[in-house]
């Protein structure tokens, strides 16, 4: 059930980023999804989810925090600094710092 409300949310989120990424943010949804990063069960999606949100516009903010997850998780953490580096590339990360600045 979990995995299905994620994966659907996903789904909806590649369709319709350019109109959903803002309401999205303002109702928390962001702060939520990036909560969820630090669980393997929804890693992936999660992931799947911060990426396309901060490839919209408004996106900085996203950049920083999953950047700040980074930098604040444990150093026995390397799974999940390992998979956000997978998805969020560091040819990725340096064109979105271009745009956004």
């Amino acid at each position: 059930m979990v995995t299905f409300v994620y994966e659907h949310l996903c789904l909806s989120m590649y369709i319709h980023v350019c109109l959903v990424a803002g309401v999205f943010r303002e109702c928390g949804g962001a702060r939520c999804v990036l909560s969820m990063v630090q669980y393997c069960v929804c890693r992936a999606q999660s992931l799947g989810i911060v990426q396309q949100l901060v490839m919209s516009s408004g996106g900085d903010e996203d950049l920083a925090s999953v950047l700040g997850l980074m930098h604040t998780s444990s150093p026995d953490a390397v799974q999940l600094k390992k998979d956000i580096i997978k998805v969020h590339r560091p040819d990725h990360l340096i064109q979105c710092s271009r745009v956004f600045s």
